[in-house]
């Protein structure tokens, strides 16, 4: 519980499971990096505020941010592909996220209840938001999706009571071929 800072080489490629699990005291993962980060890796680090992920990463697994809930800030690079389930579920405090414009897949409610969240833009890469991906944002006021969205999930917006702008980079005719499960997207179709 008194890890505060994690320097790794780029040479890293895994950080396996609950690597940095209840890691309380860790305060700036700037410096943490690797080419794969792996299920619960850093799930608990409830003092960490900031994420800068490597460049080289290609994969955030399920859980792996889960519960961290001081972070704010955090910047998903142009390398990942994919995003696991429930990665940022519980991060209360996170404001601001930018996700990279490769990535294909974000899991299932990946960023459940980031309370603080204002607004997302979606990658152009990413056809389905999955089930309950923003469930419980409650102050999420604007998304941003490109015109290859083809399916949105059940609750894939779930309690976000205060969405007042929804963006979609597509022609009516392509929003209105989304298919859109009614149950808990109800601000969506209003």
């Amino acid at each position: 519980s008194g890890l505060r800072e994690i320097v790794l080489p780029d040479t890293v490629t895994v950080i396996g499971d609950y690597a940095f699990a209840y890691c309380t005291k860790l305060s700036d993962g700037s410096d943490v990096t690797g080419g794969s980060y792996t299920q619960s890796q850093v799930n608990g680090a409830t003092g960490l505020e900031r994420v800068v992920l490597s460049k080289n990463l290609l994969e955030i697994g399920d859980h792996a941010f889960q519960g961290i809930f001081n972070l704010e800030t955090l910047i998903i690079p142009d390398g990942v592909k994919e995003i696991g389930n429930l990665v940022f579920n519980g991060c209360y405090q996170l404001k601001e996220v930018k996700i990279g414009s490769n990535v294909e897949k974000i899991g299932e409610q990946a960023f459940w209840s980031c309370e603080k969240l204002e607004e997302i833009i979606l990658p152009k890469k990413l056809s389905t938001i999955e089930y309950g991906t923003f469930g419980g944002c409650k102050n999420l006021r604007k998304i941003t999706l490109s015109e290859n969205v083809t399916m949105i999930e059940e609750n894939a917006f779930a309690n976000c009571g205060s969405l007042e702008e929804v963006s979609y980079g597509g022609t009516n005719v392509q929003w209105e071929a989304v298919s859109i499960v009614e149950e808990g997207n109800d601000t969506l179709l209003n």
